[in-house]
């Protein structure tokens, strides 16, 4: 089960798990998007099937999604968080009905969808969730971010009281926060930061994000292999997190520039 399967990080995801062999049941409020997703993944010799639109922060289309899913391939294994959006402004402007919104629909729709799902675990004996945070979860971002950065921490931190709660239902519950990626929804903010060439070198690697950085994590983390890893933040960021804006240290063993 993957939430905002349209684009993106979403799209990588539903294309790499059904690659591995997952049957996958996405939701977007793009309802062309979603299909074409669908249709990727179909194409390409997986299954999937898409209901669009569903708003993920209103609680009856999310039950109505867990629903379809069960009723189209049984009860599942996994539910991954992805869906997220939100707004920004400096803290005098922003209105309530902005910081409302970012609450809704990127910490609230994270409650609501894992509600549905635990009743879906139980039956089955135990389960995956993967909550999508951010780097902006752990650390300040740009004035007029700050909502966006309270929400994403809060997504940290019910990841690991949801960890906690779940764990005799045999439910695993982890968060994978990604840095600056490459996404539909972030291209107008990384071109307002300079673009994709100055961006890239906030991070130690030099280089942006891509969608499948964060699938790659994701689908490793919703698997057996990680069977001993709960509660756990897997960051993915190239490393611009702990050590924002200073780029790849000098290979000189003399010199400890940054550039």
């Amino acid at each position: 089960m993957i939430t905002g399967c349209g684009s993106g990080q979403g799209r990588s995801a539903s294309l790499l798990f059904a690659r591995e062999g997952a049957r996958i049941v996405g939701c977007d409020l793009d309802s062309t998007a979603a299909d074409e997703t669908a249709r990727l993944v179909n194409d390409g010799g997986g299954r999937m099937v898409a209901l669009a639109p569903v708003n993920c922060s209103d609680e009856a289309e999310v039950k109505s999604w867990i629903d379809f899913g069960v009723d189209t391939f049984g009860d599942f294994d996994i539910l991954y968080n992805n869906a997220s959006g939100c707004r920004f402004a400096p803290i005098e402007e922003m209105t309530r009905q902005e910081w409302d919104y970012t609450l809704a629909n990127e910490l609230t729709l994270v409650f609501l969808a894992v509600k549905h799902a635990v009743p879906v675990f139980r039956r089955r004996g135990g389960g995956v969730v993967l909550n999508t945070a951010s780097t902006q979860g752990l650390r300040a971002g740009a004035p007029g971010t700050f909502a966006h950065s309270a929400t994403k921490a809060g997504v940290i931190a019910l990841t690991e009281s949801m960890a906690v709660e779940l764990a005799s239902c045999n439910v695993r519950v982890n968060a994978v926060s990604p840095g600056l990626t490459k996404t539909p929804s972030l291209l107008p903010q990384i071109e307002e930061w300079g673009g994709e060439d100055r961006v890239r070198m906030r991070s130690l690697n030099h280089r942006l994000g891509q969608p499948a950085d964060v699938a790659n994590a994701a689908i490793f983390l919703c698997s057996d292999e990680a069977a001993h890893i709960t509660g756990a933040n897997l960051v993915v960021d190239g490393g611009a997190v702990i050590a924002p804006g200073a780029g790849r240290p000098s290979a000189s063993p003399q010199v400890y520039a940054f550039h």
